[in-house]
């Protein structure tokens, strides 16, 4: 726990305000539930593991651990929430969500695939936060973690280059839709998880705060269109995969961070594969992904420097 105090945490918080909460009031929190204690010491096995190779694989194990005990017990708490538990459910929501960016992180070596397998468990992960922020979004807001709510800056435009590949996207589905290829309802999964990656594209074009880029899954709306999309990825389907790896490029955006490190470059080389095998209308489509994760690895600014100084790096 003193490992999390004065290291971990400083990787988890955007300014002095989220310092406070991940270093005192989350740890409060970790005292009355064991699910979310669990979480903290997974979260800190796992940082621990990234920058001490000769016992990577020991505490990597410790992380698992950690983290399967703590889901079990928060599974079970989130069919009563409530005024008391509802901080300390968020705060674990958020944490397993990185947590399973972090795994294959831990380890450098890890296949691309090992983090577009942990991607699609985020997705599935992501439904507790939107769960728990339904039910308790003012206590959440007027309490403890209050500093994680950002007033959102309206609808802003993705920068050009972007919202060209998007509209690409677009584009794509349309002519699937026109072609009869799919139907009405499923193009209207798609057209959902696009529009919520120009939100999020267009939130990042004025501000460095990273919650809605890890919560991008759990912002697709309405929530069957969510589930849905999941269920697409999950189940292979090309134009949702092409969508996925879309999302690599917002995941760029925590190269910084060690627990982030490759996942958006990984998404994009592991999904690229299958969606430029699916034939040429296809593959135009992985143009603007794997151009933007080239230039990264060819000497983008900080691609794998890791941050781990006190808060206040961010905007």
């Amino acid at each position: 726990m003193v490992y999390y105090i004065n290291r971990t945490s400083r990787t988890l918080a955007h300014d002095a305000a989220e310092f406070v909460a991940w270093t005192e009031a989350i740890p409060e929190e970790a005292v009355q539930y064991d699910f979310l204690m669990d979480g903290l010491l997974a979260m800190a096995s796992l940082h621990f593991a990234f920058y001490n190779p000769d016992s990577r694989r020991q505490y990597t194990e410790f992380a698992i651990r950690y983290q399967n005990e703590g889901l079990q017990k928060y599974n079970d708490t989130l069919g009563d929430i409530n005024e008391t538990n509802c901080t300390a459910l968020f705060a674990f929501s958020i944490l397993i969500n990185v947590m399973a960016i972090a795994l294959p992180n831990a380890d450098p070596s890890s296949a691309n695939s090992a983090h577009t397998e942990s991607l699609m468990t985020t997705l599935e992960l992501g439904q507790g936060i939107g769960i728990i922020h339904s039910k308790s979004v003012t206590l959440l807001t007027n309490g403890k973690l209050g500093s994680f709510f950002r007033a959102s800056p309206g609808d802003l435009d993705p920068d050009d280059e972007t919202k060209a590949a998007l509209d690409k996207l677009r584009q794509h589905t349309d002519s699937l839709l026109h072609s009869n290829s799919i139907d009405e309802e499923r193009h209207a999964v798609y057209a959902s998880g696009i529009r919520c990656l120009a939100l999020v594209f267009g939130y990042m074009t004025s501000s460095n705060h990273l919650g809605r880029v890890i919560g991008w899954p759990a912002m697709i709306w309405p929530e069957e269109h969510r589930e849905a999309l999941m269920r697409l990825i999950r189940n292979g389907d090309i134009m949702a995969l092409t969508i996925f790896m879309h999302y690599g490029v917002l995941l760029l955006h925590i190269r910084h961070l060690w627990w982030g490190a490759r996942t958006g470059i990984s998404l994009i080389e592991d999904l690229a594969i299958s969606v430029h095998a699916a034939g040429p209308s296809w593959a135009a489509l992985t143009e603007w992904p794997r151009g933007v994760a080239r230039r990264i690895e060819d000497g983008g600014r900080g691609a794998f420097q890791f941050d781990d100084s006190l808060p206040g790096r961010l905007a």
